[in-house]
């Protein structure tokens, strides 16, 4: 067992999604090897828990001596004709968070559509989950996950006219194109509630190959954030190698993180 780390760093399922999507490894499993990587906190989704095993969950986090930081929920708002349904299980999942004792819950704008009736619709139903959201006392936050959710000209003006501190954004740097990269991440950054650290190769010095990670970690600290960093590390094997890498990234950009 490793020496427990700060809070705000939390091992997200990402990191193992090959495994626990191809069934090698269970939530268990999964909470076992956060608590062995010294993690006091972790990020699970709706594919890894269920709304009927939640008490079980529960359990297997308190067993470990772990705390739920969020949610990860997949969604669609751009759906035509599915608003409804896209909604109602959004809340349903932030309904699991609030019991579990869950923070933040990601979602997502969806990708299928961009034109003026999806962004319409979009705004609509982020409306609902922040007054939800505001009433469960957790924090809604919109991945930087494609389509209308990487942009800052459409999804900042959405955030300013809801002007509810129960809905945020969850930067992902991994999730948004190279080209303009630090310019999305810097117009997110006063709207940042939480943050993936997703992270794909290392050179010989620790550096991400792939993402300026220092650089947007730096930025994000500077502004104030002060939510969770939950490590995506989404390389190849070993993911467990690749975790620690990217811890090691992180607290060595902002020491004060470590234990």
């Amino acid at each position: 067992m490793r020496p427990r780390r700060d809070p705000r760093i939390s091992l997200g399922v990402a990191s193992y999604h090959d495994p626990l999507v191809s069934g090698r490894m269970d939530l268990a499993g999964f909470l076992d090897e956060a608590a062995a990587l010294g993690f006091r906190t972790v990020e699970l989704c709706d594919r890894t828990l269920s709304l009927d095993a939640l008490d079980t969950a529960r359990r297997l986090l308190d067993q470990r001596d772990l705390s739920l930081g969020s949610i990860a929920i997949r969604n669609d708002f751009t759906l035509c004709d599915q608003a409804d349904r896209q909604v109602d299980h959004v809340l349903s999942w932030l309904e699991a968070a609030e019991r579990l004792g869950a923070p933040v819950a990601r979602v997502w704008t969806g990708v299928t559509h961009t034109d003026a009736a999806a962004r319409e619709q979009v705004a609509a139903c982020l409306h609902r989950v922040a007054k939800a959201a505001e009433a469960l006392g957790v924090t809604a936050v919109v991945e930087t996950h494609g389509g209308l959710s990487n942009d800052p000209g459409y999804l900042v003006p959405v955030l300013r006219d809801l002007g509810r501190s129960s809905l945020g954004v969850c930067v992902d740097f991994g999730n948004i194109p190279a080209d303009g990269r630090d310019a999305v991440v810097t117009e997110f950054v006063p709207y940042t509630s939480h943050v993936h650290v997703k992270t794909y190769a290392f050179d010989h010095s620790g550096r991400d190959t792939t993402v300026d990670v220092a650089r947007y970690v730096t930025e994000l600290h500077a502004a104030g954030f002060d939510g969770f960093w939950v490590i995506e590390y989404e390389g190849e094997p070993s993911h467990r190698q690749g975790v620690l890498r990217t811890v090691d990234l992180l607290t060595a950009t902002l020491p004060w993180l470590r234990t």
